[in-house]
């Protein structure tokens, strides 16, 4: 099957999808897209090969060797080895005596379709923490006198997992426009962080609390915004192509940008 920048096919000899970009796809959109789709398809505990116990994996090719456009499993590299070596900070691996670029052959790995929202990270400057979490701590930051909220992976749990699990955040969040889901403002790769929106008021569970420590009951109108809000973020991710699950909705996760209108002047 041919998509216009991309093409899927089926090598019976290997047993195995096969997807390849080209260059008139030059951030490779199209071609990570496909790669986070079928990735999902194949970690669910639901699909075909889980519920027949067929074993799965995903492999790279190498760029020289397919310069013969020969397939065969000796110019194939597992992906779990280029994930591994990515989350190193290296940029070449090698193939037999080839070294390769690791964009080259993963740039959904490496995160390269990103390119233009890449910063460098000494341009960003924490003024304090506003979070932890179980693979990173959050902060305030600032930028250009921009404000930002700078989620930084710890760098002692920097394995290959947690990186996969990073770009497989990051690939999903930039993808992301609407009014009430915190959007992606920019990406480091050293170290790895990604900026959001910074919500002055933080999130929906420690405001509730602190309007109960304060004997202050929650405006009906104020609710009903705050629900609304959700429900149009929660609209905009199951109507996505393919659609998004969040499995993870709780007041926590619910950032605020302005408060009650008791307090001054709903969720995003």
């Amino acid at each position: 099957v041919t998509l216009g920048v991309c093409r899927i096919s089926l090598h019976y000899q290997l047993s195995g999808i096969l997807l390849f970009s080209c260059g008139r796809d030059p951030r490779k959109g199209l071609f990570c897209l496909l790669t986070e789709f079928l990735e999902g398809i194949l970690s669910s505990d639901t699909h075909l090969f889980s519920r027949a116990e067929i074993p799965t994996f995903a492999v790279c090719r190498c760029i020289s060797c397919k310069k013969q456009d020969e397939i065969s499993k000796q110019n194939l590299i597992n992906l779990s080895c280029v994930e591994e070596t990515a989350s190193c900070g290296k940029a070449f691996m090698y193939c037999t005596t080839h070294a390769i670029r690791i964009d080259c052959i993963a740039p959904d790995i490496t995160l390269s379709n990103l390119e233009h929202i890449t910063i460098d990270y000494d341009s960003i400057t924490l003024i304090k923490q506003i979070g932890v979490g179980g693979f990173a701590t959050v902060y305030y930051g600032t930028r250009d006198e921009d404000e930002y909220a700078v989620k930084k992976l710890d760098k002692h749990i920097e394995t290959s997992e947690v990186f996969a699990e990073f770009r497989q955040e990051v690939s999903l969040m930039a993808g992301l426009q609407h009014e009430n889901t915190a959007g992606l403002l920019g990406l480091c790769l050293k170290p790895l962080c990604v900026l959001t929106d910074f919500c002055t008021y933080g999130d929906l569970f420690s405001y509730l609390l602190s309007r109960k420590e304060r004997n202050m009951p929650l405006p009906m109108e104020y609710r009903f915004d705050v629900l609304l809000d959700i429900a149009k973020g929660m609209e905009f991710l199951h109507t996505a192509t393919p659609p998004i699950l969040h499995r993870d909705l709780k007041s926590p996760n619910v950032l605020l940008c302005r408060v009650a209108p008791d307090e001054e002047e709903c969720a995003s």
